[in-house]
């Protein structure tokens, strides 16, 4: 393992790009820590139906999150000086305020005429932890455009550390509650969305020249125009299958699918969509050509790095997840070994994603995003008519690992 990561630094970690590389990784591994270590005790305090309910809830957030900024924070690296990024970042945030107010009437109309049930007493907090989510996207890209990313993770670290801390907190002493991890997530949201306001209040108050506003957001166009929606039909196609498993399944199983993404992406969230940051970061504005090589070295050393782990994870995926979570969560080490395949391409495909930005691809990526829908869709309702959750899970591996090929296809024939 050593000496894959000295070859992963040497071959491509060079200069600015692995300074800047080893330093996201870095600051986010002590999140991801987290997370690490609150799975093998949240798994035992609450039952998968918990989870189940959580992931449903979380996963209109995540869908929310990145559509209420209109995707202009994904400009912000790419803006040709500091002050255009500025007017970029406040122009997010107050266009995310806006749309969260609107959202919220939404949700108390859904709440008082009881149109979904799943989650009844809830919903009228999804703006406000989508909100809270999508402030952490856009300083997560002012602070790369800045090379300051010390308070990006500050935040970030503080938001997840609440959350685990209500969580175990309300396990203890309020366990009455319908569902803790859904109470500790809002909590934790609006704690920090009111942080936001104390140590940054001109990102919320601060009045913006309107003509600078319209031009720099109308040069942008792209963004709002195939990029929001390429990621708001993107979120739905990886959030789908939650839905369509409590619809199908129930909460329970939903839980244990859920539980078990949640740890087999923790590499994603730990490095590969670091390094897909700072290949964005460092190589957006370059001609396309000069980055061949560089995503050619990232493909193989992450090929070197996933093998081993990935072989080991097919062979004792159920012992290892009863060993890490308990015996009540077999199903989870299931799922994971199906998964194994889908993990491996979709880290190499990840590890490069941030180049559709780069190269204009969001059309393409909006009409993948498409497909993507599609065969989900196809996956689990086959699965949910003949009572086979597997057989779901089995389709969904196969189907994206296509998708990923074909991205990757599509990524590597850009920069041929």
């Amino acid at each position: 393992m050593k000496i894959i990561w000295k070859q992963l630094s040497e071959r491509f970690f060079y200069n600015k790009f692995r300074q800047d590389i080893l330093a996201l990784a870095s600051g986010n591994v002590a999140v991801q820590v987290i997370s690490i270590l609150s799975y093998p005790v949240l798994t035992r305090l609450y039952p998968d139906e918990v989870f189940g309910q959580y992931a449903l809830f979380n996963s209109i957030v995540i869908i929310l999150s990145f559509a209420i900024t209109l995707r202009y924070e994904v400009a912000i690296p790419l803006a040709v000086n500091n002050d255009e990024a500025l007017i970029l970042k406040r122009s997010a945030i107050k266009i995310a305020v806006f749309i969260t107010i609107l959202l919220s009437l939404v949700a108390i109309l859904i709440e008082v005429f009881n149109l979904y049930k799943p989650l009844k007493s809830y919903l009228i907090f999804i703006p406000i932890v989508a909100l809270t989510t999508s402030i952490l996207q856009v300083y997560r890209y002012w602070h790369l455009r800045i090379d300051s990313l010390v308070s990006y993770f500050k935040y970030l670290f503080s938001y997840r550390i609440l959350y685990v801390g209500l969580a175990l907190f309300i396990a203890f002493f309020y366990i009455n509650l319908t569902n803790g991890l859904i109470t500790a997530l809002i909590t934790a949201s609006v704690l920090i969305f009111f942080t936001f306001l104390f140590f940054r209040p001109r990102d919320f108050w601060q009045n913006i020249k309107i003509d600078e506003v319209r031009n720099t957001l109308t040069k942008n166009y792209r963004f709002p125009k195939f990029a929001l929606p390429s990621i708001i039909i993107g979120t739905i196609s990886f959030q789908l299958p939650i839905f369509l498993i409590t619809e199908y399944f129930g909460p329970s199983t939903t839980g244990q699918y859920s539980v078990a993404f949640g740890l087999l992406v923790l590499p994603n969230n730990l490095l590969i969509t670091r390094i897909s940051e700072s290949l964005y970061q460092n190589y957006g504005l370059k001609d396309k050509h000069e980055i061949k090589s560089v995503v050619l070295k990232i493909w193989r050393a992450l090929t070197g790095l996933l093998i081993l782990p990935l072989i080991l994870l097919f062979f004792f995926s159920e012992e290892i997840f009863v060993a890490i979570l308990g015996d009540e969560w077999r199903l989870a080490g299931i799922i994971g070994r199906y998964m194994v395949p889908l993990i491996f391409l979709s880290s190499l495909s990840t590890s490069v994603s941030s180049l559709i930005h780069a190269f204009n691809l969001q059309a393409v990526s909006l009409y993948l995003s498409v497909f993507r829908i599609i065969y989900l869709a196809l996956a689990f309702i086959i699965a949910g008519y003949t009572s086979d959750f597997l057989l779901g899970i089995f389709l969904m591996v196969v189907f994206n690992s296509l998708h990923n090929l074909v991205f990757m296809f599509i990524i590597y024939t850009k920069i041929k």
